[in-house]
Formats: C-alpha cells, sequence, structure tokens
C-alpha cells in the first residue's frame, strides 16, 4: 500500500555490467524489489525518485535503464488531471462515504435465545434507536439500562459500535428455574392406567397397594386421608392432606398407526424466475425480466447488505426474488418405503415416551401393508411412572370415623 501511494516503476535493466549496478545500488541504499531474470536482462521494480538518483550509477556501469511500466496513484492522478467531472466525482464519492461511516445502518444481537431479533429490534425501535442514526447520538450505557429493564430475565447486556453496526451482546437467565408454588390441596394419588407394580416411593399420605400389586385405572395408590388416633390407639377423626409419591409400574398399552400408502408429492419442475432489487433503507426499486405464471410454486427471497468492511455495513442492499415452478402428484409408497415411514413414527413415539420418564421394555406391534392404507397395531411393555393426583371430594364421612357417627346410647 505505501508502495502504491508513493508511485512505482517497473524497470528493465541491460548493458555491460548489470551485476555491478545492482551492487551499486545496494551500497547506496537504494530500494529494489522483485527481481527477475527474463530474455537475456534484469527487471525489478523501485521507487520514482530512486530512479533519478541512480543517473550516475548508469553511467558509471555502462549499462541502461529503461521504464517498462508506470504503477500508483501519482501516475493515476497525473492521468485524469485534466478530467476535472472526475476529479469532483471522486471528492464527492469520498465525502458520502465519510458522511456514511457517521451513521449506523446496521443493529446485531447475539446471545438470545428466548426473545428473537425481530422482537428487540422493535424494543429499540419503539426507543428511538433505529437505522440510520448517528453515532454520536448513540448511547450505548442507555441502550443496555432500557434492556435490563424491560426484560428481567435478560442478566447481562453489552452494547457496543464497531464501524458502521451497534452490536448488542445478551446473556439470558436460562440457567435460573423459579421454584413452583407448593400445592397444599387434600388429595389421592391414583393409577393412570393398569398395571403391576414394580416399585413405590412415598413422601406424604398413606400407601394403599405394595410392590408386586396389580392395579387398576383410578385406583387409589396413596391416599390423601390420613387417620389420627388417641393414646388407646382409636380413630378420632381424619385429616386431609396433599398425597405425593413415585408410583411405577409395568404396563401394556395398545399401539395403533395408520396411514395411506398413496400421497400427493410436490417438487420443482426446474423453471425459475428472478427478480432483483436495490433498497436503500425502506425504499426499495425492482427489476423484473419476464413474468412467473405458475399455477403452483415456490419462493425464494435473498438479500445482502452492502458493506465496505467486516463492520462497515452501508444503508444499501441488493436482493433476489426466485419463484420456483412446482408440480404436484400422487406417489404409491412401495412396502419398503411404507415401512421406513411406520418404523420412523414408531420411533418417534418411543422418543416421546422416553421424554416422560417411560422405559420401553417389549415391542409386539406388527405393520399389515395394502394397496391403500399402511397399519400397524400391538402392544407396548413398557415401565413407567402412573401415579397422578386427584382432588378428595370432603364429605361427613371423610370428617370422622363411622363409630363417631353413630348415636350414643
Amino acid at each position: 500500500m505505501t508502495a502504491y501511494l508513493k508511485g512505482y516503476l517497473k524497470v528493465r535493466l541491460t548493458g555491460f555490467s548489470p551485476e555491478r549496478f545492482l551492487n551499486l545500488c545496494q551500497h547506496h541504499q537504494i530500494a529494489v524489489w522483485g527481481l527477475a531474470y527474463r530474455g537475456g536482462a534484469y527487471e525489478f521494480y523501485m521507487y520514482q525518485k530512486d530512479y533519478i538518483r541512480c543517473r550516475s550509477l548508469v553511467r558509471k556501469t555502462r549499462t541502461r535503464l529503461t521504464i517498462v511500466e508506470k504503477i500508483g496513484l501519482p501516475f493515476l492522478l497525473r492521468r485524469y488531471r485534466k478530467r476535472k467531472a472526475f476529479a469532483l466525482g471522486v471528492l464527492l464519492s469520498f465525502v458520502l462515504m465519510y458522511q456514511l461511516t457517521t451513521h449506523i445502518w446496521d443493529i446485531q444481537f447475539t446471545g438470545n435465545y428466548t426473545y428473537t431479533d425481530e422482537m428487540l429490534a422493535e424494543f429499540l425501535d419503539e426507543n428511538a434507536v433505529v437505522h440510520g442514526m448517528k453515532k454520536n447520538q448513540v448511547s450505548c450505557a442507555e441502550i443496555e439500562q432500557m434492556i435490563r429493564s424491560a426484560y428481567t430475565d435478560i442478566t447481562w447486556v453489552s452494547a457496543q459500535i464497531s464501524g458502521t453496526r451497534l452490536i448488542v451482546q445478551i446473556k439470558e437467565n436460562s440457567g435460573t428455574i423459579e421454584k413452583a408454588e407448593e400445592d397444599d390441596t387434600p388429595c389421592d394419588l391414583v393409577a393412570s392406567k393398569n398395571g403391576i407394580i414394580t416399585e413405590m416411593i412415598t413422601r406424604q399420605g398413606v400407601p394403599m397397594v405394595k410392590v408386586g400389586d396389580v392395579v387398576q385405572e383410578g385406583q387409589v395408590l396413596i391416599s390423601g386421608t390420613i387417620p389420627v388416633m388417641n393414646d388407646s390407639q382409636e380413630i378420632v377423626r381424619y385429616e386431609q392432606v396433599h398425597a405425593d409419591g413415585d408410583v411405577t409400574a409395568r404396563t401394556a398399552t395398545d399401539y395403533y398407526d395408520e396411514f395411506p400408502t398413496v400421497e400427493q408429492v410436490t417438487c420443482e419442475t426446474g423453471r425459475t424466475q428472478t427478480s432483483w432489487y436495490v433498497k436503500y433503507m425502506d425504499h426499495k426499486v425492482g427489476f423484473t425480466f419476464g413474468k412467473a405464471d405458475y399455477l403452483l410454486s415456490d419462493r425464494r427471497d435473498e438479500e445482502y447488505q452492502l458493506r465496505i468492511l467486516k463492520d462497515w455495513y452501508l444503508p444499501l442492499s441488493v436482493g433476489t426474488i426466485t419463484t420456483a415452478e412446482l408440480s404436484r402428484y400422487e406417489k404409491r409408497l412401495s412396502e419398503e418405503e411404507a415401512t421406513e415411514k411406520f418404523q420412523k413414527n414408531l420411533t418417534d413415539y418411543f422418543e416421546k415416551s422416553a421424554e416422560k420418564g417411560v422405559q420401553i421394555l417389549e415391542n409386539h406391534v406388527t405393520m399389515k401393508y395394502s394397496a391403500e392404507m399402511c397399519t400397524g397395531s400391538g402392544k407396548i411393555i413398557a415401565l413407567e411412572p402412573i401415579g397422578i393426583q386427584q382432588e378428595i371430594m370432603m364429605t361427613e364421612e371423610t370428617e370422622q370415623p363411622d363409630e363417631l357417627n353413630g348415636d350414643i346410647n
């Protein structure tokens, strides 16, 4: 870059003693680079001022130095010195470019997961932080304070200006889990389905079953009604509590799945229509070549914001709108394709069950394939939690023992 600004020459050295000339250049500290031997002569690069200094060396060594090419900004300006309109245009371009670099043309968010870029950009827009504002009007400290105040689950914010870009870095409080309010409503823990108890832990309440028992759907597993006894071990009253515990059972679940073997398939035909547009801030000018008259189509938009360097964005964007023609037809699944789809559905079912704490033990599901429909059915044996809470209905019978409800003789 320095050589280009100063201006330098590509020269060709011929004559009686070119090697002596090069040695003298080194002795007099004349910069020479890019030395190459071509066609019986030396070619190299040197600065314009050094070309004038070495005239005496040329005479002393009886050599000849010929200019092959002039390179650099001084020669370029000299070439166009009579073109005033061109020079004025270059000057105005530099002025315009400088003015553009004093504004914010791109806002970037990093580290956000719960809140999208659109949500945060809209929030900044409502608070007068927008594209096109001057950089000296942007207060990074105020932006940080506004975001922290508006979003309590954002624990850390950093805003900084780099080039013509405003970069907002965010750290969300994703690691904190809010403690749920404790529910003390009186309830029983009942079975959500039929099964054989394999594991049972009671935290609160009275266990009504034990490991190895066969239970039915709706049966009470842990009762929330606790008897209160006196010193004589006689029941004097009952208290209702919030039954709590973990009950795991071996269950057998009926699985059924069906889907048609003839399905609608949509694909691209290969015919496309592309239109271009240029966007300045919010103003767009489009260029369309031809008309896409497709009965069925898909549209894809791509936009690129222009920039000078990495973070020096401009308020200009170039975009394309591609319209692709689509074709729709019916396709009959082969038995292999239907089997693959069936296995995928079954795998998805297993994965969703695992998220609920279900451990699959045995799979007795089979598939039947026909020309119109593919069906799958069978039993799935698993270990799963079956305890669900059921609120206790307050009645007179639950308030006190039966022997206390009778008449006193």
